[in-house]
């Protein structure tokens, strides 16, 4: 497959877009820095893959440029979920007063460089999003019901979503899983 200049053109007019959109975003009020800070990375990945692109050799091996033009669209795929749960982090409708204590409890959780994202989800319950590979292994996505986003109750079911960050992120899966599965197979023989 020969590399047109058709494609090439194609790739950074989408990086071109979804930057500029990003800078859009960011140039907007935001409530917590941490959720700017993320929009700001994945903005400056997509910058990065655009200078990439636009520094590729016009005689390089049309391998090569083919798979530094699919890039994007692999990239802009991967990261749209992110990036509009990222922008309903901002949305009026979300209990903004639940970031702080959720914040102060990641804190003392993971210690003072997380970085914390609170957003709305269609979901019905709360959830932890996995971590997109663009951010850092510092960062924490809790989404809530949007149709409770609203709801400043909703911090105790933020906490139990941290415990799912702690068992990801730490030895604690490793040192437990086999007594939890061991216990209940004694349980289950018990019965």
């Amino acid at each position: 497959m020969i590399i047109t200049t058709v494609d090439s053109d194609f790739a950074k007019q989408k990086l071109r877009s979804v930057t500029k959109l990003l800078d859009s975003l960011l140039a907007g009020d935001w409530p917590y820095g941490d959720a700017k800070q993320a929009l700001g990375l994945l903005r400056d990945q997509f910058f990065s893959e655009l200078q990439k692109i636009e520094n590729l050799d016009p005689e390089a091996d049309p391998l090569i440029r083919s798979a530094h033009c699919a890039q994007p669209r692999h990239l802009i795929q991967k990261s749209k979920g992110y990036i509009g749960f990222i922008l309903r982090s901002s949305n009026i409708r979300n209990a903004f007063e639940i970031y702080n204590p959720i914040k102060l409890i990641g804190t003392a959780l993971f210690g003072p460089q997380h970085r914390l994202i609170v957003g709305s989800e269609w979901n019905y319950s709360p959830l932890l999003y996995p971590l997109p590979s663009q951010l850092p292994e510092d960062y924490i996505l809790v989404g809530l019901p949007a149709s409770e986003a609203q709801n400043a109750l909703l911090v105790p079911t933020s906490g139990h979503e941290l415990g799912h960050a702690i068992w990801r992120s730490t030895d604690i899966n490793r040192r437990f899983s086999g007594l939890i599965r061991q216990s209940v197979i004694n349980t289950y023989r018990d019965r």
